[in-house]
């Protein structure tokens, strides 16, 4: 009998064993199943932010007019179609317009500049009859208490829950932000890149006393065997007038609006002092990533953090 009795308990202990490392398993399944949904949402949020940035710069198209001579002064078809989806992504993940929800493609066929054109400024005249604000900032993606009719005045225990689901909304959108500021730090996307014209600006004398970007590489270490690019900002002082030869190049000279002497800023981590010196501004580079590349100084971005 006491053989039995103990066998009897060695099963239930180990039945609860069973149970509680399945209970632990599942536990630990739900818990990275929110982490990654979190995750998602952020990276979702941080994309929704750089949509609603460009809201108000020179990347965005308002009106009709502007969409005609954005499209106008684009030579490339990829051009044209990025810069119409980015603008109907600025009212639908910016702004959190679910009407302008647009597919880029039917049937597997992707839609031609003239048909998205047609979609964006019909959505622009529905926008216009509708006259909604615009939004300080995108909408949180984290669930939401479903809104129930009332009668009479809202409970006091239903304003606690309103005011402890702002709570988790605020930390998240920190959150997100920091993460945000930090992948931009290290180099991993671009505001400022999001918010520029599309096309370039022309190198004439409307660009002197403005603030200019370039992409230049660097010596990172005395022996010159490593090498990073750093963006270097700076003030255009001179457009070339077609007499400044081209370093390295002999009697070489750049063309007249080829080129920009700018008076640049220092880059402390290159160890490179504030100077003056010329570079070419080549249209072709214009707000790519490649060394050569250029765009305009829009200063320090607010990432409200």
């Amino acid at each position: 009998m006491n053989h039995e009795y103990e066998d009897k308990m060695k099963d239930a202990s180990g039945g609860a064993m069973v149970s509680k490392l399945k209970k632990a398993i599942e536990t630990l399944k739900e818990e990275l199943k929110k982490q990654k949904e979190l995750s998602t949402a952020s990276d979702d949020y941080i994309e929704s932010l750089i949509y609603h940035s460009m809201w108000d710069s020179e990347a965005c198209m308002k009106t009709a007019n502007d969409v005609a001579s954005c499209l106008k002064s684009l030579k490339y078809k990829k051009d044209k179609l990025q810069a119409l989806k980015d603008n109907i992504q600025i009212c639908y993940k910016g702004f959190g317009w679910e009407n302008w929800h647009t597919h880029w493609s039917s049937g597997g066929v992707s839609y031609s500049v003239p048909e998205l054109t047609k979609t964006l400024k019909g959505l622009m005249r529905e926008e216009k009859k509708q006259k909604r604000p615009i939004p300080d900032k995108p909408k949180v993606p984290l669930p939401q208490r479903k809104s129930t009719p009332t009668l009479g005045t809202a409970t006091k225990q239903r304003g606690m829950l309103d005011s402890t689901t702002v709570e988790p909304e605020n930390k998240f959108e920190l959150q997100a932000r920091n993460e945000w500021k930090k992948r931009e730090t290290d180099g991993f996307g671009s505001v400022c890149s999001k918010r520029q014209k599309k096309d370039a600006p022309k190198v004439s004398e409307d660009l002197i006393g403005k603030r200019v970007e370039y992409l230049a590489e660097f010596d990172m270490d005395d022996s010159g065997t490593e090498k990073e690019p750093r963006w270097c900002s700076g003030v255009v002082e001179r457009i070339c007038d077609g007499t400044w030869v081209i370093p390295g190049r002999m009697r070489k000279c750049w063309k007249e609006n080829e080129a920009v002497e700018v008076f640049w800023d220092a880059v402390p981590e290159a160890d490179a002092p504030a100077c003056r010196a010329q570079v070419a501004l080549d249209p072709n580079k214009w707000n790519k990533d490649g060394i050569g590349a250029w765009r305009m100084d829009l200063g320090e971005y607010n990432y409200g953090v």
